[in-house]
């Protein structure tokens, strides 16, 4: 294998807990419905938006739109959306084996932070974190231009791809796009898309772990 030099990381699901998130959010999601006109009981929405979460990720609010007749509602479902991804940051849970293999890779390899949100809620994120100084440079794309900052990461690092891996927990988002540019790539088997299964080759990841601390076997080899 081509020597590693540069390690891209994910976010959400793959450094912290973000299912915790989500979990705190979906009662203000449901709320902010009802607070908008939508007929629904608090705890009925709550339970279905939960399903929403575990069966279909991919296309929560495609399917709540379409649940609760919202489809030409752009400005409830953008309400929704908003709220859903600016949940409160109290209570963030870093995974247990972030922090110790950030620390030891940090020197060893170039250490890039690759996120995708909304830029202010993903650099709140980082700081209760606590993880930005690890990172030669960090991006957050807003959703729909991950594709783009991937190239702009492996021209910031100037390195062929076959010399970056990628870690994430997205079969169809980061590893995928990596996949496509010619790089390693580990998927972080966690939270909401960890039972999904890749849907093609593309989508296939070259390594799989369920903690970052399997990571440094892997790079070191």
């Amino acid at each position: 294998m081509v020597k590693i030099k540069a390690i891209i990381f994910d976010m959400d699901n793959t450094l912290h807990d973000a299912e915790h998130l989500s979990e705190l959010s979906i009662p203000e999601v449901v709320q902010e419905m009802i607070d908008r006109g939508v007929k629904i009981l608090l705890e009925e929405g709550i339970e279905k938006f939960r399903e929403l979460l575990k069966n279909d990720p991919r296309n929560k609010f495609d399917k709540l739109a379409e649940m609760y007749s919202l489809e030409n509602n752009g400005e409830i479902m953008e309400a929704v959306k908003f709220v859903y991804k600016h949940p409160r940051l109290d209570n963030m849970k870093i995974l247990p084996g972030t922090l110790p293999a950030l620390k030891e890779l940090k020197g060893k390899f170039r250490l890039v932070l690759l996120s995708q949100g909304q830029p202010d809620s993903q650099n709140k994120r980082i700081d209760v974190l606590g993880i930005r100084d690890f990172f030669e440079f960090i991006l957050t794309p807003m959703t729909g231009e991950k594709a783009r900052a991937f190239d702009e990461a492996l021209g910031r690092l100037n390195l062929h791809p076959e010399e970056i891996f990628v870690v994430g927990d997205r079969t169809d988002g980061e590893i995928k796009i990596a996949n496509d540019l010619g790089m390693k790539t580990v998927r972080f088997r966690f939270g909401k898309y960890g039972k999904l299964e890749a849907r093609d080759d593309s989508e296939k990841a070259d390594f799989e772990i369920k903690d970052l601390r399997e990571l440094l076997d892997i790079v070191n080899e």
